[in-house]
Formats: structure tokens, C-alpha cells, sequence
């Protein structure tokens, strides 16, 4: 890539798209700590059509990023939050980019459409792996840092921990997925 990506909103259209970088992204950042039958039982074109026949929930946005020729390296989700104990929070869902483009600025911008949309939410989470060494130094240099929460996901047959990170933050009260200001 050689400009910046271009954030926009996704659409059905770009389901199995974004199921692609979500496979790859996976497959990347989470090589042994997921079990191999998550990667090998993996049917892009099954989890494209349950995502775009599942639309979009209420609250939430879902936003790709195109390099130069339009082909989709990113996408990112986000929220309410979807946890019972963080109350009237926002929450990144997910955000994944190709290996290829891993510190081109895909995951910076993709973020900063995110908490554009999260914009007005007191707080923003997001929950990862406890044990991926990708994510935390993303997050962290984001401004979001460990709040003590964590659970356990089962995958594969697999229990895998996760832990919440929280970004205090001065929401702009615009919008639009410009830059934020972190609150420490």
C-alpha cells in the first residue's frame, strides 16, 4: 500500500471479503493459541453468508478499509457493548487487517472509525486474547490498558482466555471517526 487506506462503511456486498481478512487475520495473530481444527473446519463462504444474511445489529457499525485498488485489507466492527457488567459502554467488536498491511496504518484508521461511531459512549472495551502478543501493543498504543475482567472462550475444544482493555476517553461530540483523545 502506498496511501492510506480508505475507510468506509461495509455492505452485504462485502461479506465474504471481510470473512477472508477475518481468516487471515485469525489465522495470523492467533497460530498456536487456537486450536489447528478452528483454522482446518474454516468455510469462508459459510460465515459470508450467515454475515450477510445477519445484517447489521442496532447500535453497531461495520466498516471495511480498500487499499489503492479497491480490494478490501481491513475491516473492524463496533457497538454497544455486548458484555452484561459494562452498562452503557461502547465496544470495538473486532478489528482485523492482513498480515500484509500489519503497520501500514489499516488498523489506526480502521480504529479511528470505530471510536468516530463510539463517539458519546463514556467508555470504549474491547476484548482479546490474553495471550496475543499482536493485539495488546495495538490496544495499548491506542490508550486502552487491561481493567481487571476476563473470561474464557471455548474454541476448537479449546478454553481460551480473554481480557477486557478499556479506553477512558474524551469523546470530540462530532463524530465521524476523526482523531480521539485518550484520558489516562
Amino acid at each position: 500500500m502506498t496511501a492510506p487506506a480508505a475507510v468506509r462503511r461495509a455492505t452485504a456486498s462485502d461479506a465474504r471479503a471481510i470473512e477472508e481478512v477475518r481468516f487471515a487475520g485469525w489465522a495470523h495473530a492467533y497460530a498456536g493459541l487456537m486450536p489447528a481444527a478452528v483454522f482446518d473446519d474454516w468455510d469462508v463462504g459459510a460465515w459470508a453468508l450467515r454475515r450477510a444474511e445477519a445484517g447489521v445489529a442496532p447500535g453497531a457499525a461495520v466498516f471495511v478499509a480498500e487499499d489503492d485498488g479497491g480490494a478490501v485489507v481491513g475491516y473492524a466492527a463496533a457497538g454497544p457493548c455486548r458484555d452484561g457488567g459494562c452498562g452503557d459502554w461502547g465496544e470495538v467488536w473486532a478489528i482485523y487487517v492482513l498480515p500484509r498491511v500489519i503497520g501500514a496504518g489499516v488498523g489506526r484508521a480502521l480504529m479511528n472509525a470505530c471510536l468516530g461511531h463510539l463517539d458519546g459512549y463514556p467508555r470504549v472495551v474491547v476484548w482479546t486474547l490474553r495471550d496475543n502478543p499482536i493485539a495488546h501493543p495495538f490496544y495499548a498504543r491506542a490508550g486502552f490498558a487491561r481493567d481487571g475482567a476476563s473470561r474464557r472462550q471455548v474454541l476448537g475444544g479449546a478454553e481460551l482466555p480473554e481480557v477486557r482493555l478499556t479506553l477512558r476517553w474524551a469523546p470530540s461530540g462530532g463524530g465521524g471517526g476523526g482523531e480521539y483523545q485518550r484520558v489516562r
